[in-house]
């Protein structure tokens, strides 16, 4: 009898570690990866063309909630206050991203552009759902040139950059807790080519695993980029119905008009739904905000403001923010007492 019982509880131990080792298996591959973009996408320019003397059919695929009068002013909002629900993040250029100058509007470093179109990938999160992307500084990451999988460099970045997150960083006009890591590589992926971002499965964000990776494509489709694999860090899922952020099916584009005319020589591409759209269908709206706001529980409160109360007394007024609550308040310093947050 005692036999039979030792026998089964080796049994039932071999069944646990079996099935233990097989979740652990798949976790460690079941990243959510962006939809393929089609060959030779990289090297679109743009034409000498406006919409308004352009004679053909053409994509508008302008966010409907960015400056359109300046497609260079994204840049300036890094530092602005755009919604209320903050999502800090520290960005990572590995070192084939950082040798590489970009023109568009003038000429780009990898902070400029990364800068650009995070800005630009945040307008309509902000305009839906109050989640404002603030960039909180730049690091560099040197990425393991053996990797040739996207898969493989985002386990690389969250290995060399992870002990970053939940720190308290300073930069940009912003101090506060890092939420998340952004990864930007230009290291070329011969084993999963075509594939611009990576982003972490739900198991992951519940572990605080909060890293994407980007790989830049095109001026017009880069921003598209970051809102989708952000909009994972919301636990919006990739589907193939309804034209969404998140949808994969495709359209077919022939010329695509964005802060520039883009001839999508010679006989258009088909692209994911995702790379051109602003929008969220109902199911990931309603996932969209229910998590959004998922990384402010403690976040710093925010210096607004400041000035000196007289001009012979050494006191100086300052202006707080709590955005989890939506709360103001003044505090008075003297000389010498060190300065809060965040100085707008």
């Amino acid at each position: 009898m005692k036999r039979q019982i030792v026998v089964e509880l080796l049994i039932l131990t071999l069944i646990f570690l079996v099935f233990s080792n097989a979740k652990v298996s798949k976790a460690n591959v079941d990243l959510l990866t962006a939809y393929p973009v089609p060959e030779g996408i990289c090297d679109v320019e743009p034409i000498p063309a406006t919409s308004e003397n352009f004679n053909e059919d053409y994509s508008n695929t302008t966010n409907p909630y960015s400056n359109t009068l300046s497609p260079m002013s994204a840049i300036d909002e890094v530092d602005d206050i755009e919604a209320h629900h903050p999502i800090y993040v520290l960005v990572a250029g590995d070192e084939e991203e950082r040798a590489i100058w970009r023109t568009f509007g003038g000429f780009h470093n990898w902070i400029s552009w990364a800068t650009l179109q995070i800005e630009r990938g945040d307008e309509s999160l902000a305009a839906n759902f109050g989640i404002d992307i603030r960039i909180l500084g730049f690091i560099e990451w040197d990425s393991d040139d053996s990797k040739t999988t996207m898969t493989g460099l985002w386990y690389d970045l969250e290995t060399k950059t992870s002990q970053y997150l939940r720190q308290i960083c300073g930069g940009n006009g912003w101090t506060n807790y890092v939420d998340a890591i952004i990864g930007v590589t230009a290291q070329a992926t011969p084993n999963e080519p075509n594939k611009p971002g990576k982003a972490p499965p739900p198991e992951y964000l519940d572990q605080g695993r909060v890293f994407i990776l980007l790989k830049w494509q095109v001026y017009w489709m880069d921003d598209n980029i970051v809102q989708h694999e952000v909009s994972h860090l919301f636990y919006a899922d990739d589907h193939w119905y309804d034209c969404c952020v998140m949808a994969g099916h495709q359209h077919t584009h022939y010329l695509i008009q964005e802060d520039g005319m883009f001839w999508l020589f010679p006989l258009g591409y088909s692209l994911p739904c995702a790379y051109t759209a602003y929008s969220w269908d109902n199911d990931c709206f309603t996932v969209m905000e229910q998590h959004k706001s998922k990384y402010q529980s403690d976040d710093l409160p925010i210096l607004i403001d400041w000035w000196d109360v007289f001009e012979w007394i050494c006191v100086t007024r300052y202006l707080w923010l709590n955005e989890t609550t939506n709360t103001f308040w003044i505090e008075n310093k003297g000389i010498g007492m060190p300065v809060g947050v965040r100085r707008h």
